[in-house]
């Protein structure tokens, strides 16, 4: 989201969090992959990095239903976003301990 990233703007974590937050909460696998961004990142909201696993967890399901059900555009899609995901949840899970990442 333009307003996360500031491409062409300043960045407004406010309206990123607004966005993202929405998206999340309708079912967007890549809406889910950015709050739990937000998460682990802590400037839109406070940090919590168990809050950030689960929407990457969650975004990453979404994505491999999204994947196994969609036309090829959505599929296109779930698949760029699965490997940053995973990426995101390798390196959260990493300052978890073991009972947080279950």
């Amino acid at each position: 989201h333009l307003s996360y990233t500031g491409r062409g703007r300043r960045v407004d974590f406010r309206q990123a969090l607004h966005w993202t937050q929405r998206a999340a909460h309708r079912g967007d696998a890549g809406g889910m992959a950015g709050y739990g961004a937000l998460f682990i990142d802590g400037r839109a909201l406070t940090r919590n990095l168990v809050h950030g696993y689960k929407w990457l967890l969650l975004a990453r399901r979404f994505a491999d239903a999204t994947r196994a059900r969609a036309g090829p555009l959505e599929a296109d899609r779930a698949d760029e976003l699965g490997p940053r995901v995973a990426q995101m949840l390798d390196q959260v899970a990493a300052g978890l301990s073991p009972a947080q990442v279950t």
